[in-house]
């Protein structure tokens, strides 16, 4: 895929539909200032710079964005790899980066998918849906439609607590992947951590200490595999907490604060000044094998509250995780299982296949990411370099 040469503040998810044939990767800019810096921070990272001049004042087009999203609808019908909007709300968004990746885009409704899947079987499969719509009992029922063809389908799922979250996730599945191929293992239940020896990952010899595990959680990976106890918007790592909280205080479901509720800075979960908290967000790792309980819980079914593991890291620098969506026992040897399926260059969304397809519950496995993304390549690399003449959307530049 040609080069990106930055990314450019747009206001709408209309405005992400109208410049999906840019080469400044489109994000809607969000109102908490805060919040701001840390996703310019993020993109950092991820060599990504503002790209000079005003995207908005450089562009001029003909069409809607609902005109153009229709056209592509139908002019991407006969595509193998898919991008599902699950509901209106995030559609133009999903639209988007169909476009901007060469995939079909569909807008179905589940039941709506169903039909289409008996009609014929996609590769791979990004739905993409506001939070309260991924509930597990709905993830279930897509892994299980998922897995009925005769032929293997990968999938992912891609979703923020607002458009404009959205947008930053799906400009993280479009930067290019870090030089650090940096492999690490936190088991906090085990009280033990992995690192590299070699092309090995082998037990640390240095004690499970604050100090040490502070240590390990401030590197930066390209793969941390964290084994803790949890309950979807927090970790416990023995010496420090994973806080889920996204803003500066804890919402319930009517957008209230909620009495006693983790604040910038406090956590409820942590009572003893002993015990650092660190916000998920904050962890610097391009991929994030999470092994906790309910490690994917967005839609206030099991935590009544806007905190969330998965949504945090959404926001934060991850630009792939694979996660529980329910009770999972896991063994001393789990992590490493999963990094080695990672190290060995399979594509999200195959890992998550295989790890379902041995599990003894129905399909506790889920990916927060692109699956069609691996070690083995850069992102960009597994896509469609789409040109503009490749579909017959009027768009027309200024100059």
């Amino acid at each position: 895929m040609s080069e990106k040469i930055g990314y450019a503040w747009v206001h709408s998810q209309a405005d992400l539909v109208h410049y999906s044939f840019d080469a400044p990767i489109p994000i809607i800019e969000p109102f908490d200032k805060q919040r701001k810096e840390r996703w310019i921070a993020v993109l950092q990272m991820y060599g990504l710079k503002s790209a000079p001049g005003n995207l908005m004042a450089d562009k001029t087009v003909d069409k809607s964005a609902g005109e153009i999203t229709a056209t592509y609808m139908q002019q991407s019908s006969d595509l193998d790899d898919w991008v599902i909007a699950l509901d209106d709300a995030y559609a133009y968004a999903a639209c988007y980066y169909a476009m901007k990746t060469g995939r079909r885009f569909v807008k179905a409704s589940l039941d709506r998918l169903e039909v289409l899947l008996r009609l014929c079987a996609p590769k791979s499969v990004l739905i993409v849906c506001k939070p309260i719509g991924l509930h597990t009992g709905i993830l279930k029922k897509i892994a299980a439609l998922l897995s009925q063809g005769e032929t293997e389908t990968l999938w992912g799922v891609a979703t923020s607590v607002d458009a404009a979250g959205l947008s930053f996730l799906l400009a993280k599945f479009l930067s290019p992947s870090l030089p650090c191929r940096r492999y690490g293992i936190i088991d906090a239940i085990a009280r033990q951590a992995y690192e590299m020896d070699g092309n090995e990952l082998r037990a640390s010899d240095f004690e499970f200490s604050p100090d040490y595990l502070w240590h390990q959680l401030a590197q930066q990976w390209y793969s941390l595999a964290l084994v803790s106890h949890g309950e979807g918007a927090h970790a416990n790592l023995e010496h420090a907490v994973l806080c889920g909280l996204m803003g500066r205080e804890e919402r319930g479901s009517d957008g209230r604060p909620v009495e006693g509720g983790c604040r910038q800075g406090t956590c409820k979960r942590v009572h003893n000044p002993n015990i650092s908290i660190l916000p998920v967000y904050e962890l610097r790792t391009e991929n994030l094998l999470f092994l906790s309980c309910n490690g994917f819980s967005v839609s206030n079914e099991l935590y009544p509250s806007d905190v969330s593991v998965a949504l945090s890291l959404a926001d934060g620098y991850p630009r792939a995780c694979i996660t529980t969506t329910e009770t999972v026992e896991f063994t001393e040897e789990s992590a490493q299982e999963f990094q080695s399926l990672v190290r060995q260059g399979h594509q999200f969304g195959k890992i998550v296949n295989l790890v379902n397809d041995v599990s003894l519950r129905d399909y506790p496995y889920v990916l927060l990411g692109d699956p069609l993304m691996s070690s083995a390549q850069d992102p960009r690399d597994v896509f469609v370099d789409v040109e503009r003449s490749s579909f017959k959307i009027d768009h027309r530049d200024n100059g």
